[in-house]
């Protein structure tokens, strides 16, 4: 079983330094530079390995708005910009309609000029008592048809050019053209799937996390990843409390921002097991072994190295629990 780390809150890191060991005894070997680290409290629970994935915030299929047949679209690879025309429809048969609701509009604008003449005639002869007032009412009837059949006709001219403006696919936001869905030549309906835009600039890290170890993930938290032979600590952006019935599991979410890992490739994801215990804990390369005896070297005051004996709790990654005449702060020497 893997095991990991999690160091309380107000240690921010290990230090080094290079301390000179005074030899004892007189005519001893010269002084030895070594590296020291100071003894740290730790918290520390055994841990497992989850498999994760990079993966893009944004991430989406395209699809068409309007039908048309296809005429254009970016190449795969390309590189575009939040509202950058990436795929055009043909418009023709929409100009034509453009053009038909025009001439609509204009002819209804004309009728309701007419009709708005003749109710103002008809209500000169009414107020003098020269005409019979259904007529008045008649009139007045047909202005308001007129003006909501040219209400009506406006509508449809707005829709026509939504559906023109609308047979340009563009970007919704910045990324990378990563596969065609469609070719040009195709009819389109409605909602049939164009490209795939991937933003490979905004990643993060998906993962599963068993739900016994879930519950002691939390956003914020530092997780060890690693891929091949490079492991980092990335944060938890976001657990997603619903687990899977099938493999209970949960996901969760690490926020990847300076590294290169392409999207797609596979990491590992290092989850406690258990909220894990607090104590003193050194460098594994301090802890020294010895014929079934455990001890690490502290620097004393005066800079000279004397054995410690230690007893050996957990041991998660470059880190070991320990017990013994230690405490936090004080420095050992690491081979």
């Amino acid at each position: 079983m893997t095991l990991t780390l999690r160091r309380s809150r107000w240690l921010v890191g290990l230090c080094s330094a290079l301390l000179v060991v005074t030899a004892s005894g007189q005519g001893g070997p010269p002084p030895q530079p070594v590296s020291v680290r100071p003894v740290v409290n730790a918290q520390l629970a055994p841990v497992t390995w989850v498999p994760g994935t990079v993966v893009a915030r944004a991430d989406s299929r395209l699809g068409a708005e309007v039908s048309g047949r296809l005429v254009s679209l970016a190449e795969v690879g390309t590189s575009v910009a939040k509202g950058e025309v990436i795929a055009r429809s043909d418009t023709g048969a929409l100009k034509l309609e453009l053009q038909r609701q025009q001439a609509a509009v204009d002819r209804l604008q004309a009728q309701l000029h007419y009709r708005q003449q003749q109710v103002g005639r008809f209500q000169a002869l009414a107020e003098r008592n020269a005409a019979a007032g259904d007529q008045l009412d008649s009139a007045q009837a047909e202005q308001a048809m007129t003006a909501a059949d040219l209400a009506q006709a406006k509508a449809q001219l707005a829709e026509v050019r939504y559906r023109i403006e609308r047979s340009e696919l563009r970007a919704p936001f910045a990324g990378l053209v990563v596969e065609q869905l469609a070719q040009p030549g195709e009819f389109l309906a409605p909602g049939t799937p164009v490209l795939r835009l991937v933003d490979v600039h905004q990643r993060e890290i998906s993962a599963r996390a068993p739900l016994a170890a879930f519950r002691h993930l939390s956003e914020g938290q530092t997780l060890p990843v690693r891929q091949g032979d490079r492991t980092i600590e990335l944060k938890v952006s976001r657990r997603i409390e619903v687990g899977d019935p099938i493999s209970r599991s949960a996901e969760l979410r690490l926020s990847l921002a300076d590294e290169d890992w392409v999207v797609g490739s596979a990491v590992e994801v290092s989850v406690p097991e258990s909220a894990g215990s607090e104590g003193l804990a050194v460098h594994r390369d301090a802890l020294l072994l010895r014929a079934g005896q455990r001890y690490v070297y502290r620097i004393g005051d005066d800079g000279k190295a004397e054995r410690v004996d230690v007893e050996v709790g957990l041991a998660v990654g470059d880190q070991v629990q320990i017990s013994g005449p230690l405490q936090a702060g004080d420095l050992v020497v690491v081979r």
